[in-house]
């Protein structure tokens, strides 16, 4: 039986878009060898890219997509989720115009800065869930166990069973069935079906802030708050993981901490234990405090009716 999460699969895509410096800068940290050139032409093997009508493409500002740099004929289909009913998504990529954060290039160049509308593991014809490939190691789920009203019942599966509980129920899931770390299932009794030590391990989770301050508007004080900030999320850092580099003024993505979620019991009623170690690693520390100080900077900036009343900031 294998598994591959929706979560897993969109994260690949946005590892897929990131800056070519990143991924070198991945290689000279650790991963050696995984640099751009090489590992470019297998991103683009691994997707086909499906483009939207033309009137959803212009209301979400599609005129960087570059068929060059991007998939015509992997095994999974991806998407952009946004449509025209939806004003947040065309508000998203118009808000970067303003500021002068147009997108420089197809962020699947893996040379790009700016925001777009992100895309979804999802086929657009079909509206379903994209997958590449099931592993088998062995074992196969037949059904489901459920309470229902009170009851402990069996649902058996005609085709298949497909593990969908989110990033903190499915590893519970998981180790109540028997796959994962040996020594915590042990710990409760429970026989091994897939021994899998990485069930639930180096789970990444984003803190996130913002900032709110007062603004004079039509004569009095209103109060507007920045746009949530993810720590490690696309913050402007001098992270010594580029100033290696010598390029300080790039960008890093997703947490470097790392936590775990397992089982508390047997009982599939009691909640796991999660512990997402946030801020574990001084990096994502980092990156935070430089992307509130970099709001603050644009906050502090602007002029007009809407400035922001000096002093009055709020965490």
């Amino acid at each position: 039986m294998g598994i591959k999460t929706n979560e897993d699969l969109e994260a690949d895509y946005v590892r897929r878009r990131s800056l070519q410096a990143e991924i070198h800068a991945w290689s000279k940290s650790s991963a050696i060898d995984w640099t751009w050139e090489k590992l470019s032409p297998y991103y683009k093997k691994s997707y086909t890219l499906q483009l939207p009508d033309e009137a959803t493409r212009e209301h979400i500002g599609l005129g960087w997509v570059d068929q060059n740099v991007n998939g015509d004929s992997g095994p999974i289909n991806i998407s952009f989720p946004a449509v025209l009913q939806d004003p947040l998504s065309k508000a998203w990529v118009d808000t970067f115009k303003g500021i002068g954060y147009s997108l420089t290039a197809d962020p699947f160049s893996g040379n790009s800065i700016a925001g777009y509308s992100n895309l979804a593991t999802v086929d657009y014809k079909t509206k379903t869930r994209s997958y590449a490939a099931t592993g088998d190691a062995g074992v196969t789920a037949t059904g489901v166990k459920a309470i229902l009203q009170g009851e402990l019942s069996t649902i058996k599966a005609k085709k298949e069973v497909i593990l969908t509980a989110g990033a903190l129920n499915t590893p519970k899931l998981l180790e109540l069935s028997g796959i994962g770390n040996k020594a915590i299932l042990d710990q409760f009794n429970i026989p091994v079906v897939v021994e899998n030590p990485n069930v639930d391990e180096n789970i990444q989770d984003y803190l996130m802030s913002r900032i709110s301050s007062e603004v004079k508007r039509g004569g009095g004080h209103h109060r507007r708050s920045s746009p949530a900030l993810r720590a490690g999320s696309n913050a402007k850092c001098n992270a010594a993981l580029y100033q290696a580099q010598g390029r300080p003024d790039h960008y890093c993505s997703l947490p470097y901490s790392r936590g775990s979620v397992h089982i508390a019991s047997a009982d599939p009623n009691v909640p796991p234990t999660i512990d997402p170690r946030y801020f574990s690693n001084p990096l994502d520390l980092d990156i935070m405090a430089r992307n509130l100080l970099d709001v603050e900077t644009r906050e502090t900036s602007q002029s007009g009716p809407s400035s922001p009343v000096p002093g009055l900031w709020g965490h």
